[in-house]
């Protein structure tokens, strides 16, 4: 049944009382049909989320190695927790330590440390000659590091290395990806018997986060920074219609062409596309229709192809239209989460959308 259908006959109802009234018959007791009350106010508008960080197309997910010029001085490194100043202490041995992930545990392994370099340190049974250290930027900011220790240091099991569980040490602030951080050991900072003979350290590693590769400070301001990739700036939706369907099968159609819908653009704002008088009731769903040949993406600046899987995109309900006078309709796009790029430059299209409904 089309809208168009059920107007006709609320007035052919209208028509049949007025003719038992002029014969002089009793008219019926039931409330009047009218068109006002069999019709609702349907209203659909479209928006889109802000930024909801599904994809960073272009975006780079970490600093730029070239904020990182130069070796930070000791003197801006905030030691976490109750340590000794350890920067202050004499560097004894510039010693070869590597770095490499054991699952989710930083390995650190150097050649043996003799007792003649850090004589032992017997506490409650326990040979305790330092800590290793890590120290990286907080939040990948040049200018804010942090220094802790990571773990003890014992004869004879930690002489040539340790294991740190990475994530269980930072605390929610772990090293930025392909930042730079410095690995050393030093002696044992937190001591009770602590003594100035342990008081050294060796020179501080530095190590790409991520892979753990050697930092050379060198490589971060060895040449001019790679171009950006390009950024995602736009996403053009052609609509044609829209159409939706009572729960009793009766399908509306609304006859309008919507045109370039920029989605990007409608973060925080609202477009009304649709305000049309509706039979009340409870709708599926609203479904949208989009000219796949009219619809593209903008990438730095250039148009590129955007390609769908169908161009007919049903959004479910329930919508339900009922004695409120306007029912709002509110399509919420999330652009990011509804893009991805090809291998061949060409973008991929599949509309994550949400839909809400309001009265007035």
């Amino acid at each position: 049944m089309h809208l168009s259908q059920v107007k006709t006959r609320t007035l052919t109802v209208a028509i049949v009382s007025l003719a038992f009234a002029a014969q002089g018959c009793t008219t019926p007791t039931e409330p009047e049909i009218t068109i006002e009350n069999l019709l609702g106010q349907m209203r659909i508008q479209m928006t889109s989320v802000q930024d909801s960080g599904a994809a960073a197309f272009g975006a780079a997910a970490v600093p730029s190695t070239s904020v990182f010029e130069s070796e930070p001085s000791e003197s801006q490194f905030n030691v976490v927790g109750p340590n000794l100043n350890v920067f202050a202490w004499p560097i004894i041995q510039d010693l070869p330590i590597t770095a490499r992930w054991e699952g989710e545990e930083i390995r650190l392994s150097w050649p043996a440390i003799g007792p003649g370099t850090w004589p032992d340190l017997d506490v409650a049974g326990g040979v305790r000659y330092g800590n290793s250290w890590i120290v990286y930027p907080s939040g990948g900011n040049p200018n804010n590091w942090l220094a802790q220790h990571t773990e003890w240091l014992r004869r004879p099991g930690e002489a040539t290395g340790t294991v740190f569980p990475i994530y269980e040490k930072f605390e929610g602030d772990p090293p930025c990806d392909n930042c730079p951080v410095g690995q050393f050991i030093a002696g044992p900072s937190r001591h009770v018997s602590d003594q100035p003979e342990y008081r050294r350290r060796t020179v501080i590693k530095w190590f790409r986060w991520g892979d753990m590769s050697p930092w050379t400070w060198a490589e971060s301001n060895a040449g001019p920074e790679p171009a950006p990739a390009p950024q995602l700036e736009e996403i053009h939706l052609f609509v044609e219609g829209f159409r939706t369907e009572l729960s009793d099968g009766t399908l509306i159609n609304f006859p309008i062409e919507v045109g370039d819908v920029e989605l990007m653009a409608l973060r925080g704002q609202t477009k009304q596309v649709i305000d049309s008088e509706v039979p009340r009731g409870s709708f599926n769903h609203v479904t949208f229709t989009i000219d796949t040949t009219r619809s593209y993406v903008v990438v730095g600046g250039e148009q590129r192809t955007l390609n769908f899987a169908t161009g007919t995109v049903r959004v479910d309900g329930p919508v339900i239209v009922g004695d409120s006078p306007i029912t709002t309709v509110t399509l919420q796009f999330d652009p990011e989460a509804s893009v991805n790029e090809n291998s061949d430059g060409t973008w991929t299209m599949a509309p994550v959308v949400a839909l809400t409904v309001t009265t007035s």
